[in-house]
C-alpha cells in the first residue's frame, strides 16, 4: 500500500496482530510499518498515518543524517578497505593511479585536495566492487531461477547519500553504494541479496525477510555492522 504525506509517496507494510492500539516505525528504506488488530479498517490506518505525518518526517531526516554520517567516512589518515583499516599514502605524480596493499592505500596524484582523492578514490572502488560483485552475484542469479525468475539484473555503482543500495523491480535494475568498498564483503554480500530479494518480493514483507533468513542466516549481524559504522 502507497501512502502520500505532503507530496511524497511512502510504502506501508501492515502486520495484523492481536493487540489493542496501532504502533508505527519507519525502516532505514523510509518504509512505514504498521501493527495493528484487524478491526482497523484501511480507512483507519490512513487516517492514523497523516496524524503522524510530522512525526515521520522528523524520524526519516534523523535516519538520512545519521545515514550521511556514517557513510562519510573517508579520512586523510586512513581508511577501510573490505572491513581493514589501512593507511593512506599520497604520492605526488602527473599520472594518477592507485594501489592497495595488505597495510596501505597509495595514491599516485598530483592534486591532493581531499575532494580529489575522494574522487578518485570512489572512482577505483566503483571498478573493484563491480568486478567483486561478478563473482558474488552467481549465488543470488540461481536463487532468482529458484523463485521462478529467468532474467538477471543489470547491477551498477554509485556513491549515495541515504542509502546502501536500491532495487528498481520494474527495470530489473540494481544500484549499490560505492561507499560498501570501506565494509566487510559478507555486508557487501548482504546489500547484494537484499536488493536482489526485492525482485522476488518488491515489499519488505514477512516472505521477504523469510528469504534474506533462508538464503543468509547471519544477516542481521550484517546488518548490525552496516548501522554503527566505524
Amino acid at each position: 500500500m502507497i501512502v502520500k504525506i505532503n507530496d511524497k509517496e511512502y510504502p506501508v507494510l501492515i502486520t495484523r496482530k492481536r493487540i489493542k492500539h496501532m504502533y508505527l516505525r519507519v525502516s532505514l528504506d523510509g518504509e512505514l510499518i504498521l501493527t495493528c488488530s484487524n478491526r482497523y479498517s484501511i480507512n483507519d490506518i490512513i487516517s492514523f498515518i497523516h496524524s503522524k505525518a510530522d512525526w515521520i518526517e522528523d524520524t526519516i531526516e534523523k535516519q538520512k543524517n545519521k545515514l550521511e554520517s556514517i557513510f562519510n567516512i573517508f579520512n586523510e589518515e586512513y581508511l577501510y578497505f573490505l572491513g581493514k583499516r589501512k593507511r593512506l599514502i599520497i604520492n605526488e605524480s602527473n599520472k594518477t593511479s592507485i594501489q592497495v596493499n595488505e597495510d596501505n592505500i597509495i595514491f599516485f596524484i598530483k592534486d591532493n585536495k581531499i575532494e580529489v582523492l575522494k574522487k578518485e578514490f570512489y572512482k577505483y572502488s566503483t571498478d573493484y566492487l563491480l568486478k567483486l560483485i561478478d563473482i558474488k552475484r552467481n549465488r543470488w542469479d540461481i536463487m532468482l531461477k529458484e523463485n521462478n525468475i529467468d532474467t538477471i539484473p543489470d547491477i551498477n555503482i554509485k556513491l549515495l547519500k541515504s542509502r546502501w543500495g536500491f532495487c528498481v523491480p520494474t527495470k530489473n535494475k540494481i544500484t549499490l553504494n560505492a561507499t560498501l568498498i570501506h565494509y566487510p564483503i559478507g555486508c557487501i554480500d548482504y546489500v547484494l541479496l537484499h536488493e536482489y530479494a526485492h525482485l522476488i518480493q518488491p515489499n519488505h514483507s514477512k516472505k521477504f525477510y523469510n528469504l534474506l533468513e533462508f538464503y543468509m542466516p547471519e544477516y542481521k549481524e550484517y546488518i548490525k555492522i552496516l548501522k554503527n559504522g566505524f
